[in-house]
């Protein structure tokens, strides 16, 4: 049964689902939130580097060739080995980044 926990991200309250299988143990609850936390600053850190590595690309293009608009979509999952992964979009990702560049 999923479990609804508070996730402190900046200055603003997350509100993350988790799977809960069991009861969980005092202890526990206070690990997961901090993995979760960890979890969550790490995508933060993925989305900005591949931010900045797609601008980087698209302003080598040179601009007779850059195009007016650029999109790209990641989606994100969070597994308990690995921690953040890249899935494919439209998978069972639990977060879903659109990043859209526009030629101004």
């Amino acid at each position: 049964m999923p479990r609804i926990m508070e996730l402190q991200v900046g200055d603003e309250v997350v509100y993350v689902e988790i799977e809960q299988y069991g009861a969980i143990q005092t202890g526990a609850v206070d690990m997961i939130r901090q993995r979760s936390q960890d979890a969550f600053e790490r995508a933060m850190v993925i989305i900005k580097a591949i931010s900045k590595a797609m601008l980087e690309s698209l302003r080598s293009m040179g601009e007779e060739i850059m195009p007016d608009e650029f999109r790209v979509e990641l989606a994100i999952k969070f597994e308990e080995e690995k921690g953040v992964v890249l899935a494919k979009v439209g998978s069972e990702a639990q977060m879903k980044v659109v990043l859209i560049y526009r030629d101004q």
